[in-house]
């Protein structure tokens, strides 16, 4: 797939063929009819529907979030540290390897004066943020 910018609005656009659309209502129909919460096939579909809309909504809040996060703390190492203690030794074992003298000095409350290398910390914290898109651990 050919990396573009985000378009969640793209998932709303998904039309299901035919098929799909009936083995959908059956299903959908069936579960909520029981329940009493529809009356027609054609209710249980715009129903899934709006719960599929649902998810979209949920899922753009998320990565909002994500997104907001990454940049809170971008090039702000010190301040991601006063907000999540938990994070100081990450932050810094994956932002000196290999600094060869560059870097800017950072104070850490337990680690002391380090070098830190911000490309390195902003890489890193972009896989924090994004890890569960981006995949496996972030290390």
């Amino acid at each position: 797939m050919k990396p573009e910018p985000l378009k969640l609005e793209d998932l709303k656009e998904f039309a299901p063929n035919e098929l799909a659309k009936e083995t959908m209502s059956m299903m959908v129909y069936g579960l909520y009819k029981e329940e009493k919460l529809v009356d027609t096939k054609e209710e249980a579909i715009e129903l899934a529907f709006s719960l599929i809309n649902e998810v979209i909504d949920k899922i753009k809040q998320k990565v909002k979030s994500a997104c907001e996060f990454y940049l809170r703390y971008k090039n702000e190492p010190v301040l991601l540290v006063e907000d999540f203690p938990e994070l100081e030794r990450d932050v810094v074992l994956n932002s000196i390897a290999n600094l060869g003298g560059k870097g800017e000095n950072f104070f850490f409350k337990n680690e002391g004066l380090r070098k830190i290398s911000l490309e390195k910390y902003n890489e890193w914290l972009f896989r924090l943020a994004f890890r569960d898109v981006l995949g496996g651990e972030n290390e």
